[in-house]
């Protein structure tokens, strides 16, 4: 068994926790974020990490450290830049067939909290991994904006796709149903349901056995209880937290900080007919779920 799972959703749905557990499993091998569905060409790759106000190659630096450069610490990074560079005329396809291979037979288990945002994205890395199997990492939008909106107000910059425009645009407000309906809409129309397996992170927190056991079955892999145990070892993964200075991120905020802590309070269980929370702390006041949400999170299984 080789192969690639891509574990995408809406950015704060759980891809880099859950793809440290499911890389857990004896079967699978843990990846952070690879970033190759941002380009053809590893040139093309390290170009935008140069244009980019963001660190772009921090989990691919990290993965090739710890495979080919002797380990996650200054030298394995740098040893893993170099790497890169001696290969910038190779393709991003033939680079991930070198990383799957560095990890074969098992299956590599690669997250991308930004992949479903661009439709362009999906349609590469389903390019760049023949028979690619994708996890669609779901959270119910109550909880997801509740958990996110707090993160985004932080920082200094906020895409703006990422604000609702039509409510106030000359100070236009963050609004995380927006990424949370275009990533989930994007991964059903440019991943075929053969291919994808939806997966809620709500389960995981309530019933974790269960939850894991059922992703398990629908993957293929074996669920047994050793294997299971395996998985919620998440420590086990050399990518589970923070990576050396030189490169620490790669996998998303979510996993890396207690971003949970700062969640904006929902009764629980959050309701798709509650308000929402970080609305109320904007100026115009809270509003419910937008409709296209609260249809598409029904589909989901949500209430």
């Amino acid at each position: 068994m080789s192969g690639v799972i891509l574990l995408a959703g809406a950015p704060f749905s759980g891809c880099s926790l859950l793809a440290q557990m499911l890389g857990s499993h004896p079967q699978c091998a843990a990846a952070p974020e690879l970033k190759l569905g941002l380009a053809d060409t590893v040139d093309g790759l390290l170009t935008l990490a140069d244009l980019s106000q963001v660190p772009l190659l921090d989990g691919l630096l990290r993965f090739i450290a710890e495979h080919h450069g002797g380990g996650q610490h200054r030298a394995g990074i740098r040893r893993a830049m170099d790497w890169l560079e001696a290969g910038r005329e190779a393709s991003t396809a033939a680079l991930l067939a070198e990383l799957t291979e560095a990890v074969a037979p098992r299956l590599l288990v690669i997250p991308d909290g930004e992949a479903a945002l661009r439709p362009d994205e999906l349609l590469r890395w389903q390019r760049l991994a023949p028979g690619l199997r994708v996890v669609q990492c779901l959270r119910h939008p109550l909880t997801h904006g509740a958990v996110w909106a707090p993160w985004l107000h932080g920082q200094l910059y906020v895409p703006p796709d990422y604000r609702d425009h039509r409510v106030s645009p000359e100070a236009a407000l963050v609004e995380p149903q927006i990424p949370w309906l275009r990533c989930n809409r994007n991964l059903q129309r440019w991943v075929s349901e053969a291919q994808r397996t939806q997966f809620r992170m709500d389960d995981l927190e309530t019933d974790p056995l269960t939850a894991l056991r059922a992703l398990c079955v629908a993957l293929g892999l074996d669920d047994g209880d050793a294997a299971l145990a395996a998985m919620q070892a998440i420590r086990g993964s050399p990518f589970a937290g923070w990576g050396p200075p030189e490169a620490p991120g790669g996998l998303e905020m979510d996993a890396l900080a207690p971003v949970i802590d700062q969640a904006l309070a929902i009764a629980a269980p959050p309701s798709l007919q509650a308000e929402a929370p970080w609305q109320a702390e904007q100026e115009g006041g809270s509003r419910t779920l937008d409709a296209a949400v609260v249809a598409l999170a029904r589909q989901y299984g949500y209430t």
